[in-house]
């Protein structure tokens, strides 16, 4: 079938229908499974009338409500992989678009997510997630073209973010939005002023508390019009849930923080440091240089660390002097432990790529690339020690209980009109198992950072604390007062079942989070960590 035109796109997409409104909140408490994905988990969403079943993103980095239409997939724009799609025409009721007799008049919006970038025709439809619903006028997004770098199903996002109440908030959050003719693909430079911010899904239905949790092995839980929390911190920030973030001590809440204390904010600054709680991000992302601080320091509290540091820093001490004598160095080198071959040859190709190949072409001065032995400055780093060590699991951790010989990590954070909070996540929260690269399936263990700047003038840089947050914490989020609020509940994330959440299953989680971790048991990412769906060139 040839690609469809996207004024025909659009002409298919339109058919009139009859809008309802929002059915009101009546307070319940209800709830909707978060189905583990690996990298992200899924929440599922009613779209029309009847309801279509949609697996959507819960991310609670953004702020609409983004489904596949079935015009992605005639087209060619979305692979098959990518799972179901929308029909509004001839298939619900509810379905409505402005512009339905004139197609030039169709809105079009152009999205940048950290995935990629995203093409969409305003609609609207009835949408529900648990027991809730609502009529999302001309706020339902269909999603029509994509540029996005991911692989396996993706039919759409449930966005969570924060609510945007003053008018500036709301202009630097809208995305691009276009007449039908001037946008043709993603990436397209046509300029556009943003219009006032869209509302969300939670902002329709009433819903003014929710929480997310994940459970390892078992589905999650979305809780809408989730109680009142305690030590509810004032979000930070005007665009999105952030807290003021005071560093990481490990080993102990009461150990120093390397980075981002109280005493290193700037002159004009807010904070030394922010972070956003993001339930779509599979990572904790932060700046390289901070990073790599944290991986020396759980290094050094962490003995099997500190002595493979040792060894691997004597044996290339001892190989470089050999190199130095040069008929003994091959001798020398066979003679590396055989637990350390590996990691000499993880070594030397991290530091040919840092070097790079030299090559002379025709020129008779060509010499050899270099050898990490060649160069009698280098000493291994700490925190590439550490990485390496856990990428090297299998041959040390079958019987070793990764909870008990490593430290955990205490992540500090504050509100902005107060409040603090020190969040422990254990080393099954922060290490995880993943293919060692793309050409393989084999599995190692992976510490759950990933590097993002994001840079800001008033809250300096900001981490993202991604999903191994949620496996440790009931995040509750609260949109009703000035600023929105977030809390960290140390309760068993539990169930839901029919649309209400239990938490009679909750201690038998608990229980079971409570055995030996060893190597088989940590959490699995298969396929791409998903990124932040964040524009990280605006303030927090």
């Amino acid at each position: 079938m040839a690609p469809l035109s996207f004024v025909a796109a659009l002409l298919l997409l339109s058919a009139p229908g009859i809008g309802t409104v929002a059915v009101e909140n009546e307070g319940r408490i209800s709830c909707s499974p978060l189905k583990n994905m690996g990298s992200f988990s899924t929440v599922t969403v009613k779209i029309g009338t009847p309801p279509q079943t949609f697996s959507l993103v819960a991310d609670t980095g953004s702020d609409d409500v983004i489904v596949q239409s079935c015009i992605c997939k005639l087209g060619g724009f979305c692979p098959g992989e990518f799972g179901r799609c929308f029909k509004g025409s001839n298939k619900s009721s509810s379905f409505v678009m402005e512009g339905q007799n004139k197609s030039d008049e169709a809105h079009v919006v152009q999205m940048t997510f950290g995935s990629g970038d995203i093409v969409a025709v305003e609609a609207s439809d009835q949408v529900s997630v648990g027991l809730e619903s609502a009529f999302m006028n001309n706020s339902l997004l269909l999603m029509v073209r994509q540029k996005l770098e991911l692989s396996g199903q993706f039919e759409g996002i449930l966005g969570l973010g924060r609510p945007h109440r003053d008018e500036l908030s709301m202009l630097q959050t809208s995305p691009k939005r276009y007449p039908a003719p001037r946008l043709w693909s993603p990436g397209d430079s046509a300029e556009a002023e943003p219009l006032m911010k869209m509302p969300g899904f939670l902002e329709e239905a009433g819903v003014s508390r929710f929480s997310m949790c994940f459970n390892a092995k078992e589905d999650g839980v979305l809780r809408l019009n989730a109680p009142k929390a305690q030590n509810a911190m004032g979000s930070v920030g005007n665009m999105h849930w952030g807290l003021d973030f005071q560093g990481i001590s490990v080993g102990g809440a009461s150990k120093p923080v390397k980075f981002c204390s109280p005493e290193s904010k700037k002159h004009g600054q807010e904070t030394a440091c922010g972070i956003i709680p993001d339930s779509g991000t599979t990572m904790i992302m932060g700046p390289q240089d901070q990073i790599n601080k944290l991986f020396e320091e759980l290094c050094d509290g962490w003995e099997r660390c500190r002595k493979f540091h040792g060894r691997l820093a004597e044996q290339v001490s001892t190989l470089q002097q050999h190199r130095k004598l040069g008929s003994s160095f091959t001798k020398r080198k066979e003679e590396i432990p055989p637990e350390l071959q590996d990691i000499f040859k993880e070594l030397e190709d991290a530091f040919e790529a840092a070097v790079g190949e030299e090559s002379a072409g025709d020129d008779a001065s060509y010499e050899p690339k270099k050898s990490v032995y060649d160069d009698a400055s280098y000493e291994p780093q700490k925190a590439a020690s550490f990485q390496l060590l856990l990428q090297q699991c299998g041959s040390w951790a079958k019987s070793s209980n990764l909870n008990d010989e490593m430290p955990s990590l205490f992540f500090r954070v504050a509100g902005k009109t107060g409040g603090s909070d020190v969040l422990e996540l254990k080393p099954d929260s922060y290490v995880g198992e993943m293919p060692l690269n793309s050409q393989t399936t084999e599995l190692g263990c992976v510490p759950l950072f990933g590097e993002m700047d994001y840079p800001t003038e008033l809250n300096g840089p900001v981490w993202i604390f991604g999903t191994p947050l949620f496996y440790q914490f009931q995040v509750h989020y609260d949109r009703e007062p000035e600023p929105p609020t977030v809390s960290f509940l140390r309760e068993p994330c539990g169930t839901c079942v029919d649309g209400r959440p239990l938490n009679q299953t909750a201690s038998l989680l608990s229980r079971q989070a409570e055995k030996s971790l060893t190597q088989g048991s940590l959490r699995r990412i298969m396929g791409l960590p998903r990124q932040p769906e964040i524009d990280t060139s605006k303030p927090l």
